[in-house]
């Protein structure tokens, strides 16, 4: 079977799916060395993003998005030690896991309706 582009795009959006349900699980363990791991992640989703390049108009819509999670989640652990034991994180964490289960859902379908497709035309 030949890959294609709709199926690449199935599969990378199902490793973000796997990412944030990974930081969904650290966000609520209500522990202290979950700060390390969302660092990482915060780092993952910035530089897939392209954060580092100061051309923001060439940036898609989508790494755009990255950027701005990467963002928020190396914020989230600047302050960490101060905030892991707090109520709010949650339902964030709730937030993120639905995001997350939404985009796997959506990605397990972009790649059954690729694979699919090209099936039907051999």
């Amino acid at each position: 079977m030949i890959p294609t582009r709709k199926a690449e795009y199935g599969k990378g959006l199902a490793a973000v799916a796997f990412l944030l349900f990974l930081t969904a699980f650290y966000l609520s363990s209500h522990k202290f060395g979950a700060l390390m791991p969302l660092w990482v992640f915060g780092w993952v989703f910035f530089g897939c993003g392209g954060g580092a390049t100061f051309r923001w108009r060439y940036i898609p819509a989508l790494a755009r998005v990255f950027v701005l999670i990467g963002s928020a989640l190396m914020a989230l652990a600047a302050v960490w030690p101060w905030v892991y034991k707090e109520s709010w994180l949650i339902p964030l964490s709730g937030g993120v896991a639905a995001v997350a289960s939404v985009l796997a859902i959506l990605s397990g379908w972009i790649y059954l309706r690729a694979t699919a497709s090209r099936e039907s035309q051999v």
